[in-house]
């Protein structure tokens, strides 16, 4: 039997750190947990969470699938009875024409990351990784980003006791994270993250963070905590005391990484990146860089920089080919180029490591008074800068709602309500980036409410538009509240007596009062 790679007890190691180390090695395998009676296993490739799997009975892709609203109790006992040896039961629903080939990749999607996302309240149980060179078959890998599946564990976290022991010390200095692959990752980040993310460009404590956002203290700490946890921001020592000067100060070598950290890939830029790949630019791109790597091992020829580069222009030769090749953009690349990718980066790093300090050098920094690093208190800043036009806001919304409709086809729901929320923020007038987030959010069970309250908006905003009633009636059918639901398709049915959908929900709630009306809903 192969020992495992990693192995211990999640009272002394959080999951989200467990994770983030098997992506920080590159490690291809599986990671099993064992908690209490349940077996949950994450598998990972070339570092990429890409599948997972559960002994709970209540992850099976059925139950799933009827948890979020997706298949009628009655599809589902059909698709059981159906069921032969060695088939999977996703393939019967599909065979039997209850659901699409899209139907069952947003349902398997669906079902691998609530395994996931289920395990992040653990603080308890056994875990092992043991190495695999192809965990699972290309028929069953997802594409999945690990940050952002680690920031999305965290931000699900109820138990508020699990974010306090993940945070530890408050007392313990938060920076910028020093490690490119980790900084350069492709994420979603929510704006108070993007706030937190902008404003620790040097080290702070809890309670400095704490005052660059204006957003409740346990809101803080747990968007601090998923940062951590994705490996964006890093944990340091707690600051020193100056015994000559009596001021607590920042150490100069925890200065000197802050200031060397690598910067944020902005999310469009990600994007952008990873929907190259594949492409014939995106082809030429990796020959060309292999053909550099394959005629010189010069660090500044690799870089494609002067010998004479400054420091600040090693740096940034350095992010920018990281941006390109970091192996986040090449998730839906063959094994082989991900490899190639991989390498890559590895010499990318390897050369920037070899001459970064080689051009001017900075002054050596002193260790800093950490008062310094102290924000300006909300309500005594300076004053902004010239505010954004309306036309300039409403551009940003729009943007991020056409890249929220993209990472939605990509089945990346997650990244979707992160955008969507931020087009509603920046343009709230907009009924279809309501509408549109309030049926996204609709498939979540544990998200209900919020998609109540976006679908209303849309329908307030676009008063002669079908749409957002029908899919509040449809909401309100799925949790059993009937009056409302008939109440909603009626009202849809008055602004468009055409309307199907309308008239399907109307008529499986007035001929299934005695209850079922779910199965004549989402019948075929």
């Amino acid at each position: 039997m192969t020992s495992p790679l990693l192995q211990g007890d999640l009272i002394q190691d959080a999951l989200p750190d467990v994770i983030r180390r098997i992506y920080t090695r590159r490690l291809s395998g599986e990671l099993t947990v064992n908690h209490q009676a349940l077996t949950k296993s994450i598998y990972f490739e070339l570092g990429a969470i890409v599948f997972a799997r559960s002994n709970d009975r209540a992850d099976r892709i059925g139950e799933s699938m009827m948890r979020y609203g997706l298949l009628s109790q009655e599809d589902f006992q059909r698709a059981s009875a159906a069921m032969t040896r060695g088939k999977r039961f996703g393939r019967v629903l599909v065979e039997q024409g209850i659901i699409s080939e899209r139907d069952l990749s947003n349902a398997v999607t669906f079902q691998i990351l609530g395994i996931i996302y289920s395990m992040f309240e653990w603080t308890s149980g056994q875990y092992h990784f043991t190495a695999q060179e192809k965990p699972v078959p290309d028929d069953l890998r997802l594409e999945l980003s690990t940050a952002n599946i680690i920031l999305e564990g965290v931000r699900r976290i109820r138990d508020f006791s699990v974010i306090q022991r993940g945070m530890g010390d408050l007392n313990r200095l938060i920076g910028p994270s020093n490690n490119p692959l980790l900084r350069t990752q492709s994420l979603s980040l929510k704006p108070i993250e993007r706030q937190l993310v902008n404003g620790i460009n040097i080290p702070m404590n809890v309670l400095q963070a704490m005052m660059l956002v204006n957003a409740p203290p346990n809101v803080v700490l747990q968007a601090l905590y998923g940062l951590i946890s994705a490996g964006i921001l890093e944990r340091h020592a707690a600051p020193v005391l100056n015994r000559e000067t009596g001021q607590m100060e920042i150490p100069a070598e925890v200065v000197e990484q802050a200031v060397s950290a690598p910067p944020i890939v902005p999310p469009r830029a990600a994007d952008a990146a990873a929907k190259r790949t594949g492409s014939l630019k995106a082809v030429n791109m990796l020959l060309a860089m292999q053909a550099r790597l394959d005629t010189t091992n010069d660090p500044y020829e690799i870089l494609g920089i002067s010998p004479h580069a400054t420091r600040d222009e090693i740096r940034d030769a350095y992010y920018r080919l990281a941006k390109d090749f970091h192996p986040d953009r090449h998730l839906s690349a063959t094994l082989e180029t991900r490899r190639q990718v991989e390498a890559i980066f590895a010499r990318i790093t390897e050369a920037y490591e070899a001459i970064r300090d080689a051009g001017e050098k900075p002054a050596v920094l002193a260790p800093m008074p950490l008062s310094a690093a102290t924000p300006t208190p909300r309500g005594s800043a300076p004053p902004p800068p010239p505010a954004e036009t309306t036309a300039q806001r409403e551009a940003r919304a729009e943007q991020a709602f056409q890249d929220a409709r993209t990472k939605i086809a990509n089945r990346d729901f997650a990244g979707a309500v992160a955008l969507l929320r931020e087009a509603v923020t920046l343009n709230p007038n907009a009924p279809r980036y309501h509408l549109l987030l309030g049926t996204t959010l609709a498939a979540h069970p544990k998200m209900q409410r919020e998609a109540e309250q976006s679908l209303k908006k849309a329908a307030e905003l676009d008063q002669f538009n079908p749409a957002p009633l029908v899919a509040l009636g449809q909401l309100y059918a799925r949790a059993n509240m009937n009056l409302q639901a008939e109440k909603m398709f009626n009202e849809a049915l008055r602004l468009d007596p055409d309307s199907k959908a309308a008239r399907k929900g109307l008529d499986a709630i007035k001929s299934n009062k005695s209850g079922g009306f779910l199965d004549k809903l989402f019948k075929k």
